[in-house]
């Protein structure tokens, strides 16, 4: 079970975890040897797996994002976890969904150019049997982005 003291703690790492341990407990009103404590606990309990850093996209010079849909001809993870396991290898490759609706997969990707795209990701696709149906959105700007959760 999650204290409010824990809570506390998730939301403070969530915005960013790049403080100071007594900087942390300062603001959850701990000491910076139990605010360590509490952190390791709730990695060992596996409500943290890891800590990143946020990178600039457009700095990287990857400033377009796009957002694919993917419909399979056939069901099931024998037709399917080939193309799975080959986009998750792809470094541009940010978050693919498995999905239930009128999509089977969503794949959001970063590139320099439309033609990095075209030469990768979508060529992969196209030359899977099982893609039944493409669907390409090109992003025109980012109006949110968050990994926060929200911890109640």
């Amino acid at each position: 079970m999650l204290d409010d003291i824990d809570r506390s703690l998730l939301n403070e790492l969530q915005r960013n975890a790049d403080r100071s341990l007594i900087d942390l407990g300062e603001i959850v009103g701990l000491s910076a040897s139990a605010v360590q404590r509490r952190i390791g606990r709730l990695k060992a309990d596996g409500f943290v797996s890891g800590i990143f850093a946020k990178l600039d996209q457009q700095r990287l010079g990857l400033p377009v994002t796009i957002v694919t849909t993917i419909r399979f001809v056939r069901d099931g993870s024998g037709y399917t976890s080939a193309l799975i396991d080959s986009l998750r290898v792809r470094p541009e490759v940010l978050l693919i969904h498995s999905l239930a609706g009128q999509h089977d997969l969503l794949v959001v990707t970063v590139v320099g150019d439309l033609a990095d795209y075209t030469n990768g990701v979508l060529a992969d696709l196209e030359a899977n049997d099982n893609v039944g149906r493409i669907e390409t959105n090109v992003s025109l700007g980012e109006l949110k982005a968050t990994h926060e959760l929200p911890v109640n």
